[in-house]
């Protein structure tokens, strides 16, 4: 926490004068941390409330006769990593080393002077902040092998593919149609979209192998073989899409909605698709999809479309 300096004083003040009552500005804010619960002090926190979700920016300033090192950025990022924070904000006196700025520039980390703090459009950053992201993701097979059961003499020979036709419990289907449901069956569609940005840092596709039901059999050009596990390797191809959210008192209930290009999801389909987020009974966050032919959204979409109300699709450039 930096000395409260009348530098440190005047910024608090700059900033509640060019939010006017957009925001509300707290000095020494005490947050939870997610996981352990524990208080951690942010020099300035800046709250705004757009429908039922809180946005935070969490801003911690430095006023040392040096430049901001990487040292200090790198504690300041993994101080706010498990914080309910939108946005990290770092203000130093004495500006920051061309390491920081590369690092701040990656990370969609927002460094100002203190001169720069003080003419800076705090309005800009929230106006910024209060879009959301609809992300959707397909996976597209590169790779599939199978094992059978059956005595075959030479498998090499069989060139199975997506098209062949596997029948399980009465029903029959592509195997590549199978392994996609089996993807999403397993969870694996949720598992990525909950940390798509890291996953899609460290690679663009997965492997993914399962056992399928007794007595499925996979036909091949019109011989019939028992199937017992299938391998796929699946790649990743993500999408996004950029939602502007309004508050909406509806019922005395504050909600966000939004909307974005029903083809998104929905292809061939045309007009938006509007979004809500409101909150349940216990206080948790609950999304919404209205299509524009106003029709049923089946629930398998959820999986394949999470918003997210950051600022990683944003920039400060």
């Amino acid at each position: 926490m930096p000395i409260r300096s009348n530098a440190f004083q005047r910024l608090v003040r700059a900033i509640q004068g060019h939010l006017s009552r957009s925001g509300t500005v707290t000095e020494s804010r005490i947050l939870q941390d997610r996981d352990t619960g524990a208080d951690v002090e942010v020099d300035i926190v800046i709250e705004e409330v757009v429908g039922s979700h809180c946005i935070l920016v969490g801003i911690e300033c430095t006023s040392t006769k040096r430049k901001a090192t990487v040292e200090w950025y790198r504690e300041m990022r993994a101080k706010h990593a498990d914080l309910p924070i939108s946005k990290t904000v770092l203000v130093s006196e004495s500006g920051f080393t061309g390491q920081v700025h590369r690092k701040a520039l990656k990370d969609n980390v927002t460094l100002l002077t203190i001169g720069e703090a003080h003419s800076f459009e705090w309005k800009s950053l929230f106006s910024k902040l209060r879009g959301g992201t609809i992300a959707d993701v397909r996976f597209a097979l590169r790779e599939i092998s199978v094992k059978f059961s059956d005595p075959i003499v030479d498998k090499s020979s069989l060139q199975i593919g997506p098209d062949d036709v596997v029948k399980l419990q009465g029903t029959e289907m592509p195997l590549g149609r199978l392994v996609l449901e089996a993807a999403r069956g397993a969870g694996l569609t949720r598992r990525i979209m909950s940390n798509l940005g890291e996953v899609m840092k460290r690679t663009d596709h997965f492997n993914f192998t399962f056992r399928v039901p007794e007595d499925t059999h996979i036909v091949h050009e019109g011989r019939s073989f028992t199937l017992t596990e299938v391998a796929a390797t699946m790649s990743i191809h993500p999408r996004y899409e950029s939602v502007e959210w309004r508050p909406v008192d509806f019922n005395g209930q504050a909600v966000a909605t939004g909307t974005f290009p029903a083809d998104f999801l929905f292809p061939g389909e045309n007009g938006d698709t509007v979004v809500t987020v409101s909150k349940d009974s216990e206080d948790l966050m609950k999304i919404s999809l209205l299509s524009p032919a106003d029709r049923d959204i089946p629930l398998d979409v959820f999986p394949h479309a999470l918003w997210r109300a950051d600022a990683d699709h944003s920039s400060d450039n």
